[in-house]
């Protein structure tokens, strides 16, 4: 049931991710809104390319491990979940952290990729299964 649960937030965190990736701000965050400044502030990108793209494809590659994980569990694939989702987390902290006291501005599409994140580790930390 853990797994089904961080699989439907990493699913949440692939379409608004999308979004970011392959819309154009100005229509979907508006001229003047925190979501546009966030989008194109020098921390938008890592070596280039659009965090929410490099999101897009690390979402999607945990994701159909954790679906793998969830039809043939293998402790490897565990293993290797446990690892991107806590990373995700800590990353997705750093973004809050950026947002709110460097940049100043809120993304709003970033805050949900952000919190289903945080939350999916959340879950993976705590939620004990019997």
């Amino acid at each position: 049931m853990k797994y089904k649960i961080i699989l439907f937030l990493v699913l949440i965190a692939i379409i608004f991710s999308s979004i970011l990736a392959f819309s154009e701000i100005p229509l979907i965050c508006g001229t003047n809104d925190g979501c546009t400044a966030v989008q194109s502030s020098s921390y938008s990108t890592f070596l280039g390319i659009k965090n929410s793209l490099i999101g897009v494809f690390a979402f999607i590659i945990i994701g159909a491990i954790i679906y793998s994980h969830i039809k043939n569990p293998k402790k490897i694939k565990k293993t290797i979940i446990n690892l991107g989702i806590i990373i995700g987390g800590i990353i997705a902290i750093y973004f809050i952290y950026l947002q709110l006291f460097v940049i100043k501005e809120i993304c709003k599409y970033c805050l949900v990729v952000d919190i289903a994140t945080i939350t999916g580790a959340f879950t993976l930390i705590f939620w004990r299964e019997k």
